[in-house]
């Protein structure tokens, strides 16, 4: 079954574009294709939804160089092979240079359907990895979005070095330093002395994990010391091996829960005393 192939011949000699058709059929192509000889005519047929353009070097009034500058100002993504009759390896290299896919001599043309292929499976690579790329960017525009405006404290840190390498506005406020600063420290400075010999511990045993990882004493600019859930997990920032954190701060939830404690042992002596004394009375 032969392949639907939408061509544009830039050539001005009929049997030249005869013989062009019958290579790419002989392929397995089925070419549904227009001949242009000018300038005028090429920028009228040049649209995106081209598969390939065959371009002759040299005509009276239109050159295949002029033909792939005007397909490079326009940003297409078409792939252009260069026919001629005779070109040196200084031209053809130079065709090369400015984007060309292939070139052919038309005393060799046996070459063109294995050229044409190889030129189409090019341009669908490149347009996936171009796909690929810009799904990339979308996710990672989604997750940065995602990490500015979460209303918990967030940053990235160097997995070897502990070095902070990112912060959000959350992150700021909880803490009071500025991004700037932040950027200048390490996970360290954020635990009190007391604490770095358990970071060290936690971060080469448990370096790999996700999830909760624990309830840590953390300072902040002014030297007071709160109370945050950590949750963690592996990450790549920019190629380097690195972790994203969520902070959350717990100090008052932690003080309550500390004041309902004593209120229940306060309530529980009372209530001790209380029988204490009843047994007393009886007695």
């Amino acid at each position: 079954m032969s392949r639907p192939l939408r061509v544009l011949i830039v050539e001005d000699t009929p049997t030249d574009v005869e013989l062009m058709l019958r290579e790419l059929r002989r392929a397995g192509f089925d070419p549904g294709w227009a001949q242009v000889q000018t300038e005028a005519d090429y920028l009228e047929h040049l649209h995106p939804d081209l598969d390939i353009i065959l371009s002759d070097y040299s005509m009276p009034q239109f050159s295949g160089l002029r033909a792939l500058e005007l397909l490079n100002e326009r940003g297409l993504e078409i792939p252009f092979i260069s026919v001629s009759g005779t070109m040196g390896e200084e031209t053809a290299v130079g065709v090369m240079k400015q984007g060309a896919a292939d070139y052919l001599i038309k005393d060799r043309l046996a070459r063109l359907g294995p050229a044409v292929t190889q030129a189409l499976n090019q341009s669908r690579l490149r347009k996936e990895r171009t796909e690929a790329e810009e799904a990339l960017k979308r996710q990672e525009e989604q997750y940065r979005v995602l990490f500015e405006t979460n209303p918990s404290a967030m940053l990235v840190y160097e997995l070897e070095t502990l070095r902070i390498l990112a912060v959000n506005d959350a992150a700021v406020e909880q803490y009071d330093y500025s991004r700037e600063e932040f950027l200048a420290r390490s996970l360290y400075d954020l635990r009190p002395p007391t604490e770095h010999e358990r970071l060290a511990k936690a971060i080469s045993t448990d370096g790999a994990a996700s999830g909760y990882a624990g309830t840590w004493p953390h300072q902040r600019k002014d030297g007071s010391t709160i109370l945050v859930d950590v949750y963690s997990s592996p990450t790549d920032f920019e190629g380097t091996p690195a972790r994203i954190a969520v902070l959350v701060d717990v100090t008052v939830r932690h003080e309550a829960q500390i004041a309902l404690r004593k209120e229940r042992e306060f309530l529980a002596a009372v209530v001790d005393n209380v029988a204490d004394g009843i047994v007393s009375c009886h007695a």
